[in-house]
């Protein structure tokens, strides 16, 4: 999961990732309510037969954004 507010930074990173094949599922969101809303739904998603998507195994996580930073999230998550 990417957690950036810099869409040219969720870009590079994707690019990255895919590239050198660490995960199947790349997730961007732009701040960490965001984020935190995106688990929630994972987790709610992850009692039904239909879901396939773990959770994350990997974060990418921006420090400085609007709304909730890097810190709050880390806080609550």
């Amino acid at each position: 999961m990417l957690v950036d507010d810099d869409d040219t930074i969720n870009f590079l990173h994707r690019r990255i990732i895919n590239r050198a094949q660490i995960a199947r599922h790349v997730r961007d969101v732009s701040n960490g309510q965001e984020a935190l809303d995106l688990l929630a739904e994972l987790r709610s998603q992850a009692n039904s037969p239909q879901q396939d998507y773990a959770f994350p195994e990997l974060i990418f996580l921006d420090i400085n954004m609007p709304v909730m930073t890097g810190w709050e999230f880390l806080d609550v998550y």
